[in-house]
């Protein structure tokens, strides 16, 4: 799993139904790191394409 760094990119809003569970996770994590739970989100998700089969 590679780890975020901050960084600043323009993002836009999207509205997710996530559990309060993820939510809180997330919140805690943009906290640790400092940067915004949409850059969070968006930068985790990017490691499903580590996946072999997805990519395929």
């Amino acid at each position: 799993m590679e780890f975020i760094k901050p960084v600043h990119v323009e993002r836009s809003n999207v509205e997710w139904q996530v559990t309060d569970r993820i939510k809180a996770i997330v919140k805690y994590y943009s906290e640790y790191t400092g940067i915004s739970e949409n850059e969070v989100l968006d930068r985790f998700l990017v490691n499903i394409l580590e996946d072999p089969d997805f990519k395929q």
